[in-house]
């Protein structure tokens, strides 16, 4: 077992190396320009081998072993005690002496090297440093694993729970489209029917307009026992004019009736529709359901049917919704 003397000397000269900093050691204001860069990293290297010696249990060595570190040790001591020294008046070439110096520090950490390197492993293991940090280590790793495998876990819920949130979003959004559009048609539909009744008042007015001017002039008019033709011919030409001004009133303001209630019945229907297809969607969690019955809901929006009013509308233009259902099926696909 190395002596306690031993250890002190060894740890003494181990200090001694380690109490400039490498910044002081290799730049100073009164070497000017010269300086020792060169020489950090055998000083890092060196430093790295002989600061151990300063934490391990050296007791652990034989003496004889030990007594072998202080000669290598007491030539590096001397290297980091010369560039420490080093002085541009001592004499000679500064820079000549200067790479001399670093030269030699480079020597002594190669000499040092197999002579405390192949201790130090030992030494750092008895201290407990290695095992307590494999111990650390293994801990960790299985800490990170355990982690690993909750991580992996909420992920996998979380990813359920966000794939759940987009669905309730993405039929929410739909049921709120579909919402808005029901309440579009059926105002449309209330506006047209509001415009039906004024249209249908219109068109009993000029009925009656017409038939009152047809019985004024039947009933209430006559010609002079005396008239000539001319004014026959003005007369009738009049009466027959503001009569037939009164009539094509009434056939206008009755067609644009019949129109009005048609786009009544129209978006009416689709109004309806589209409730129906809100009640199947909330009726069944089958996708094919759904499916289907969106397309029965596009068809019947799109397809203009036939309602009664309008003569020839709902028997042309099929084309169009059946084209119209294509894209939809392609765009489910």
């Amino acid at each position: 077992m190395a002596t306690e003397q031993t250890i002190k000397q060894i740890r003494d000269i181990v200090q001694s190396c380690m109490n400039s900093s490498v910044e002081d050691l290799t730049v100073r204001p009164e070497w000017g320009e010269i300086n020792f860069s060169e020489a950090v990293p055998a000083i890092t290297r060196a430093r790295g081998m002989i600061a151990p010696l300063g934490l391990v249990p050296l007791e652990l060595l034989p003496e004889g072993v030990a007594q072998t570190f202080i000669e290598p040790l007491k030539h590096l001591a001397r290297s980091f005690q010369a560039i420490d020294e080093f002085k541009l008046t001592a004499g000679g070439d500064p820079i000549q002496r200067r790479n001399q110096l670093v030269q030699n520090l480079s020597t002594q950490a190669d000499n040092i090297y197999p002579v405390i390197t192949p201790h130090i492993p030992f030494l750092a293991y008895q201290r407990g440093d290695v095992e307590r940090n494999i111990q650390a280590l293994v801990a960790r790793v299985g800490e990170a694993d355990g982690l690993m495998a909750t991580a992996q876990k909420e992920a996998l819920e979380r990813k359920t729970e966000l794939d759940e949130i987009v669905r309730v979003t993405r039929e929410a959004a739909a049921k709120a489209g579909v919402g808005v559009f029901t309440q579009d048609f059926a105002e449309s539909a209330a506006k047209h029917s509001d415009n039906a009744v004024n249209w249908l008042w219109g068109t009993a007015a000029a009925a009656v307009a017409t038939l009152a001017a047809a019985a004024y002039f039947t009933f209430f008019t006559h010609l002079p026992d005396d008239a000539k033709t001319p004014l026959i011919v003005h007369l009738t030409v009049s009466k027959i004019l503001i009569v037939a001004i009164l009539g094509t009133a009434a056939i206008w303001c009755g067609r644009l009736f019949k129109a009005a209630m048609h786009q009544a019945a129209v978006n009416t229907h689709r109004a309806n529709a589209l409730k129906t297809f809100q009640a199947f969607v909330q009726a069944t969690q089958n996708d094919a359901v759904k499916d289907a019955v969106l397309l029965e809901t596009t068809r019947s929006i799109f397809n203009i049917g036939s309602t009664g009013y309008l003569d020839g509308v709902g028997s042309e233009g099929n084309e169009s919704p059946l084209k119209v259902v294509e894209m939809v099926k392609a765009f489910k696909d």
